[in-house]
């Protein structure tokens, strides 16, 4: 977890820009999540943390989604650099094996940071800040970057491809963690994600299962 002073103090207009403000509300609103789930997050507790009135928090972000949003967009960047490492390490290997490494270290992020996958996924009523965006596009660019290796799927199919994989890859894991349907439990996440991932570059490039 990102280690957080407990009392950021209110920074004064010289020693802090006004983008490096929010960037460090954001990430006391993490924090907040991260200790005791979206319902912690409040613009009195970010406020209290941070050493500065309710107001400037609201002078900061406008509302309490938006600081949610970028304090998500700091987790999508967390998220982003466990899955480039899990790629690295599997540099190399068949397409299929890259892909489920990116879904094991995809679950493996969603337990241990449970609180700020949470939020991240929680909806939202506001457009899409770009930071966020930028981060929604790099995720979706590592597993585009892995059809696109085996060089048999066309340009045109890799972004409805990435989608289809993302979206079916979070519902079991989603499901996996929540106990959403009783029956899936985090032990099947793995054997369900091999299973799909093998059937789907199957179809799309023909690569035999491992």
């Amino acid at each position: 977890m990102n280690n957080v002073p407990k009392k950021l103090g209110r920074p004064s207009k010289s020693d802090l820009t006004r983008a490096e403000e929010r960037f460090a509300l954001a990430r006391i609103a993490l924090e907040l999540i991260e200790q005791g789930g979206l319902e912690a997050l409040t613009a009195r507790a970010v406020a209290e943390r941070a050493g500065m009135s309710v107001g400037a928090v609201y002078n900061a972000f406008g509302d309490l989604e938006a600081l949610r949003l970028e304090a998500n967009a700091i987790t999508m960047r967390d998220l982003r650099r466990v899955l480039e490492a899990s790629l690295d390490r599997s540099a190399g290997a068949p397409a299929t094996e890259r892909l489920l490494a990116l879904a094991d270290a995809y679950a493996g992020f969603a337990r241990l940071r449970r609180n700020a996958w949470t939020a991240m996924l929680a909806p939202r009523v506001s457009d899409t800040p770009p930071e966020m965006a930028d981060e929604i596009a790099a995720l979706f660019g590592l597993i585009g970057g892995v059809l696109k290796e085996t060089g048999r799927i066309p340009e045109a199919e890799i972004p409805i491809a990435v989608k289809a994989l993302w979206a079916s890859v979070h519902g079991m894991v989603h499901l996996g963690e929540t106990n959403g349907l009783g029956p899936i439990s985090p032990d099947d996440v793995p054997r369900m994600t091999r299973l799909l991932v093998t059937a789907a570059l199957r179809g799309l490039v023909g690569e035999p299962p491992p």
